[in-house]
């Protein structure tokens, strides 16, 4: 399944990073606490959290995971938006 056929399926708006839609997706893993997901999720992953901060970002992009669903996007993630854009990391 790609990120785009995952968020369809999910019914996601992608935020930023549409063109990485492509994408293969082998699960998805669900935390919060950083140095946790960084050694439990697998490659492949789709990471859902509410972290909104650049940490999280630098941390889906060393883990080579396909996207990130932010649970709970607020005005605050603005700067977690430009920053998914620049990398080319698809975000929800």
């Amino acid at each position: 399944m790609t990120v785009e056929e995952l968020a369809q399926r999910l019914e996601l708006r992608v935020a930023v990073g549409g063109e990485a839609l492509s994408r293969e997706v082998a699960g998805g893993y669900c935390g919060d606490l950083l140095s946790w997901v960084m050694s439990r999720a697998q490659s492949g992953d789709v990471w859902f959290t509410v972290m909104g901060n650049v940490n999280s970002i630098a941390v889906a992009m060393l883990a080579t995971w396909p996207a990130s669903c932010c649970a709970r996007m607020r005005r605050s993630m603005r700067t977690r938006a430009r920053v998914h854009k620049k990398k080319g990391l698809p975000c929800w």
